[in-house]
């Protein structure tokens, strides 16, 4: 059962799916990860319960985590999240590209976590935390690629959506 999320990013993406959290499930723990000043804004707004400038601290206790910034960072976060993921850890990102990151998750995590790729089909041209909407993701399809092979409650050979 996932109790307490970690978001890795408070942008648009990042910052919408909290407050979609928050309005949806409030007993949820929600932890971010970003820079300090997206931080003080993201408690300022009550989006989480936690902030946290080491992502290792971060994800330590959690049971999901997402990683919502660019390519780039993704990779990047994925290398830095490894070591303090506890088994049985979900991790998703929100990245449009799916190849390189799926390839870095199966290298840079432990056997003992469960990599889902995803991909939200919303946006806006706006950007950053100010900008997230709660409802940004109503109506929208949200494309998950999970790894081949992947036997988790909920998947089945027709339910996976894409491959890496």
């Amino acid at each position: 059962m996932i109790e307490r999320i970690t978001i890795c990013g408070l942008g648009l993406i990042g910052g919408s799916l909290a407050m979609a959290w928050k309005r949806a499930r409030p007993e949820l723990h929600l932890t971010a990860f970003d820079r300090r000043e997206v931080l003080r804004q993201a408690r300022e707004l009550g989006v989480v319960d936690a902030t946290a400038e080491d992502v290792a601290e971060a994800v330590a206790e959690s049971d999901l985590v997402v990683l919502s910034a660019p390519l780039r960072g993704i990779l990047y976060l994925l290398e830095e999240i490894g070591p303090h993921l506890k088994p049985g850890t979900r991790v998703t990102d929100v990245c449009g590209v799916k190849r390189p990151i799926m390839a870095h998750a199966r290298e840079m995590l432990p056997e003992t976590v469960t990599f889902i790729g995803g991909h939200p089909m919303a946006g806006s041209e706006r950007r950053g935390l100010a900008n997230a909407d709660p409802f940004l993701f109503e109506n929208a399809t949200y494309v998950l690629c999970p790894p081949p092979g992947l036997d988790a409650p909920g998947f089945s050979r027709s339910t996976k959506i894409c491959w890496s």
